[in-house]
């Protein structure tokens, strides 16, 4: 394959990415379907299955592709305030998150009743938690990957809460990341 069919795939790719992400976020998980994805992109069902084998794929690699671009963030906001770092960055995220959110919830219940689908999901999970871990404090008494999972358990949390209209989410999380990393 020639450069240039090398960076043409790349840019289809990317352009399907893009176009799905904002689907998901508009119409969920379920409601989203390959046709209208590939369609909105400009490109025919066969360029979608040379990128990706499903929706659950495409989903997988869009979160791939979200988390790059998240733990990319969190690196540029690394500071000596660790956790305040991650917390001014979900403060200024929630906008951006909130209909993907949704579609997350969406796609682990359904990932849920498919082994499989749920143990790639729990990978990137993994991952999640052992960048997000490099963000804690180390002297709270617990671990800094316990301390991890807590901050995502509780930005999950909160994302459902904004669903149900709750307008105080970043001021709810700032003061449950003041709980967590508390020093012991």
């Amino acid at each position: 394959m020639g450069r240039n069919s090398r960076e043409g795939a790349t840019q289809t790719r990317e352009h399907l990415l893009v176009i799905a992400d904002r689907l998901f976020a508009e119409r969920g998980y379920a409601e989203t379907k390959i046709d209208v994805i590939a369609s909105m992109a400009g490109f025919t069902r066969g360029a979608f299955y040379r990128h990706f084998q499903s929706k659950e794929d495409l989903f997988l690699a869009l979160l791939d592709h979200r988390s790059e671009r998240q733990q990319s963030e969190w690196l540029q906001l690394d500071s000596p305030e660790g956790s305040r770092s991650v917390t001014r960055w979900y403060e200024m995220n929630l906008k951006r998150q909130r209909g993907f959110d949704a579609a997350v919830r969406e796609f682990i219940a359904y990932a849920a009743r498919r082994p499989d689908l749920l143990a790639r999901l729990r990978q990137r999970e993994v991952a999640t938690l052992d960048t997000l871990a490099g963000f804690m404090p180390d002297d709270t008494g617990l671990s800094r990957r316990d301390l991890a999972a807590m901050v995502l358990a509780v930005g999950e949390g909160l994302a459902d809460q904004l669903t149900l209209s709750n307008p105080r989410k970043a001021e709810l999380f700032s003061a449950a990341m003041a709980l967590i990393t508390r020093r012991s």
